[in-house]
Parts: structure tokens; sequence; C-alpha cells
């Protein structure tokens, strides 16, 4: 199985360091150019399914593309932003959620996994974030050793920073200690052959269009 990690755009956060406001967790200006960019870069590639976060910044990372080919994908609970407290601690057992809503624009392309329309409650810690990193995991690993050898699956996940780190380190057995960072719109793209394998990690945004 082909799988393609894709992180936010910049995010309102992401440019102004401030995320007490509102505004966010919406794309910056410079994003929702990213976000145009990455759709006209994937326009040639099929993908067999599309899972994106709940959060705001991935969702409107994710319509442009959507939008693009014409389809709909599937909102993943689990694959919302995670894992950022400095206190490491083993993963719990479950993971707190609060009802959620999609924009009347979103709902036209999304629709929740198993019709659970929630996210992960802002009151999360590690345990319960590193919980969901390794639901992802499991998920998409069955959905690959399902699959057929002579026919594996494309899949495109639109996530973030901190989840899509503690998740390749999980996949691919890293140690707890290191970091590895996504760009804003970074790409890192996974092979399943009976275990995860990088073929390219963080690859950079697709150029921004000439003005």
């Amino acid at each position: 199985m082909k799988l393609l990690l894709v992180r936010h755009g910049q995010s309102m956060g992401n440019a102004t360091g401030d995320y007490s406001v509102a505004t966010h967790d919406s794309l910056s200006p410079l994003g929702r150019v990213q976000a145009e960019a990455l759709a006209g870069d994937l326009a040639g590639e099929s993908f067999d399914a599309i899972f994106v976060s709940p959060l705001q910044r991935a969702v409107e990372t994710a319509l442009p593309l959507l939008k693009a080919a014409g389809r709909r994908a599937l909102i993943w609970p689990e694959l919302a932003e995670g894992c950022w407290q400095e206190r490491a601690e083993p993963a719990a057992a479950d993971w707190p959620a609060e009802p959620m809503e999609l924009s009347r624009e979103a709902a036209e392309w999304l629709d929740f996994h198993e019709g659970r329309a929630v996210r992960p409650s802002g009151t999360e810690g590690f345990g319960a974030g590193l919980r969901r990193v390794g639901i992802v995991l499991e998920r998409l690993t069955a959905l690959a050793r399902s699959a057929d050898p002579g026919k594996p699956p494309a899949v495109l996940v639109f996530g973030h920073g901190h989840f899509l780190c503690e998740f390749l380190r999980l996949a691919l057995g890293m140690d707890s200690a290191c970091f590895i960072h996504h760009d804003n719109c970074g790409r890192t793209e996974l092979r399943y052959r009976g275990s995860w394998e990088v073929r390219y990690l963080n690859r950079p945004a697709p150029p921004l269009p000439a003005e």
C-alpha cells in the first residue's frame, strides 16, 4: 500500500504564534495558497481513500483537492493534532471526545468515520493522544494487510506535525527521543510490504504560483 502523509498548510496560529484566538485554526493567506498549490501538484495522482483530521486547518487544506477531484473524503477524528505535551507517558486506554459540526462547505465533501461527529477534547493528555496515533496506525496497517497484493491501494492522509511525528515513530519503531519535523504541506510517503518503509520524508510543499 502507498500511504501519503500531508501536514496542513500554514495556519493563522503558525503565522502569528498566537494560539489563543478563535481564528488560530483557520489557514493563513499563505496557507490557502499552499493548499491550492498542493491540489494542483497532486492532480495527476489517484487515491483509493482520503482521510482527514477534523480540525479546521486540515479540512481547509484538503478541500481544494477534493473539489478539484470531485470526490468525498472521510474524517477520522483520531487524526487531530496530539502529543504536543512535553511530558511523555504510556498510551491511554481511550481518548476524550467532544461533539463538533462541519461548516456547510466542508459537509459537502466530508463524512465522519462511522458517523461519529466528534473531535478530541481540549483536555486531552499525551497518553490519550498517543492512543489515537495507535488507532490510526492499526487501521491503516489492517487496510494494507487486507489489500489485494496485485493491486495495492493508495491512501492520502491530511494531518498535523506532532501527530505525524508520533505516527512515524510507532510505524517505524523509532526511538522516542527523536523529533521528525514536517513543514506546512510537507509530504511523507510510506509503503507497506509486510512492514512500513519510508520512500521520502517531509518533501517540501509545491512551489507557489507566480504572481
